[in-house]
Order: structure tokens, then sequence, then C-alpha cells
């Protein structure tokens, strides 16, 4: 059976497609489903990145590349390369992302993240460079508003 719908009722439902409508504002990020089963735990404690793990959870971050990371480390990592991104749980907007990176010897490297942008999929994140000086275990504590985590990466030499 063929039903027209009503020439006024399709007027109203495309008049609120207009193009100078502002963009809703972003809403929290849900984790998605795939992500769910990640290394880690959602807990406020650090946790090891496996060293098959792209991707690990720790506290109210999801953090990864770390397979890409440690594959392009070097010592002397120049600035810009060494990128990892980080995917907090309730993402806020003008909220800065720190990250502090303390060796095992205790050296320790503070860098700052990108902006709070979003990435293909609408997760919101924050793109970050951290060139670890020197190969070895490094605690990286990354911090945005109420958002913590925690990750002790090893690179090798």
């Amino acid at each position: 059976m063929n039903r027209l719908v009503p020439a006024a009722l399709l007027l109203v439902a495309l008049a609120g497609c207009g193009g100078d409508a502002e963009p809703p504002e972003p809403g929290p990020s849900p984790v998605p489903l795939a992500q769910q089963s990640l290394p880690g735990t959602d807990r406020r404690e650090c946790v090891t990145v496996p060293g098959d793990a792209r991707n690990v959870r720790s506290g109210q971050f999801i953090a990864g590349d770390f397979v890409e990371y440690r594959r392009q480390w070097t010592p002397g990592l120049a600035p810009g390369i060494g990128k990892i991104y980080w995917l907090p749980a309730r993402p806020q907007p003008n909220t800065p992302l720190t990250i502090t990176a303390t060796s095992g010897g205790g050296r320790v490297e503070h860098y700052t993240g990108g902006s709070l942008s979003y990435n293909d999929g609408g997760q919101a994140m924050y793109p970050s460079g951290v060139p670890l000086p020197a190969a070895g275990t490094w605690k990286l504590v990354a911090q945005a508003g109420d958002d913590w985590g925690c990750f002790e990466l090893t690179v090798p030499g």
C-alpha cells in the first residue's frame, strides 16, 4: 500500500534542515563498544602497556597508538614525532591536556596535548607529541580536568 506524505508535513520536516542553524554542541563521547575490551582498567591506577597493544585504558582515558609509537621511536625524537592520542571519558571543551612523563631513573618531562578535537568517528580526543628522550620504562600521567590516566610504557633501546 502506497502512502503519500502531505506536502505541508514534508515542508515542516525540511524546515529544520537549513544550513544557517548553528551545529549542536558536542555531548559526552560514549566509548565505542569495540573499545570495551581494551587492556587496562577504568580505575584510577597505572597500567602497563603490553607490547602488542595499540590502545590501552587507564582511569578516564584510552590512549594509543602504542604499537606505532614504539615503531617510530628513536633517541632524540624530534618534536611532532612520537604522537599519542588521548580519548577522555568526559571531554571538557577548553580544558588543556597535560602529560607528565617520568623515567625509571626519575627524569621528568612535561608535555601539553593539542586542543580537544573530534576524530572521524565523532570521539573526542586530544592529539599530542610525546618525544621521550631516552629508551626505558616511562610512566605517562595524563590529566585534563577531572579525567586522569596513567600508562607505563617501555620503549626499546
